[in-house]
């Protein structure tokens, strides 16, 4: 942390004493507002869509045409499609149709506002846009926490992908809050801030709980040194998965890990290593 988050933690922890309530809000309206980074090196190698379309409610899709299998991709929180760019060179375009969504606040979209509610919705409306079977999805962070809920609940994807995912968006928000130096109230306001803004309850974001429901094949990508979800929620999501394989990786992060040699390759061999006779 350099000397001037120190002293913002410092100064929004002392405000958070004094006015727990508006602090609160300030800080869920902080933990809401995305902003749109820089494209790293490795992600300009990025082809370019056959096809880019609104679905409405600031959710935007990118669309890859090429072969009869589907597969949705869905990045993180301040995240991009152009992550996957390592991915999308390996996956063959004979096999696999790819699907990008582009979630309010990312990409595409002008919204100044999103959260794991608003993610819920894009995935949901671009899975009613691709239509079923979806042979895979692959999340990252946030991505992959969202696609865990809604799998959970609609059982529309043939197997799935969690790079870098958490085990429970609780933690995230008490991370957050940690980092803001909140007291205990103002904490407790800004969880009860955020459920209420979401429309869904943070108990029902809980993906160890929700992970016993999905039979569907998993894969787990978390890296032992990832600083933003700490590696032991992926163990924590492993031994919930009913059927799951944990690929640990070392040295690559939370996000440097979509790049990754050896990870590009298992997931690709994941996705091919359940396709039949076409």
């Amino acid at each position: 942390m350099s000397m001037a988050e120190k002293m913002f933690r410092v100064g929004f922890g002392g405000f958070s004493r004094l006015v727990p309530t508006q602090a609160s809000n300030v800080a869920r309206k902080l933990m809401m507002s995305p902003r749109k980074g820089t494209p790293k090196s490795w992600e300009l190698d990025m082809p370019e869509p056959d096809r880019e379309l609104a679905l409405g409610n600031e959710t935007h899709l990118s669309i890859w045409q090429g072969g009869p299998l589907k597969v949705l991709f869905v990045h993180g929180w301040e995240g991009r499609v152009s992550q996957f760019a390592p991915l999308l060179g390996r996956l063959d375009r004979s096999l696999f149709t790819f699907y990008a969504v582009h979630p309010p606040g990312h990409g595409m979209s002008a919204a100044p506002e999103s959260h794991p509610g608003k993610f819920i919705e894009a995935v949901r409306a671009a899975l009613a846009f691709i239509g079923e079977p979806v042979h895979a999805a692959i999340g990252h962070s946030m991505g992959a926490g969202v696609l865990c809920y809604v799998q959970a609940h609609d059982r529309s994807i043939e197997r799935l992908v969690l790079i870098s995912g958490p085990a429970h968006f609780h933690g995230i928000l008490t991370r957050f809050s940690a980092f803001l130096g909140l007291g205990a109230l103002a904490e407790k306001r800004f969880l009860a801030s955020v459920e209420s803004h979401v429309g869904i309850a943070i108990s029902d974001l809980d993906m160890t709980g929700l992970a016993e429901h999905i039979t569907q094949p998993v894969m787990i990508v978390h890296d032992l040194e990832d600083k933003e979800i700490p590696f032991s929620e992926a163990l924590q999501l492993h031994q919930r998965f009913p059927s799951c394989h944990l690929l640990e990786t070392r040295a690559l992060g939370h996000r440097r890990i979509l790049q990754g040699d050896e990870v590009v390759e298992r997931i690709d061999g994941f996705l091919c290593g359940f396709i039949g006779d076409l």
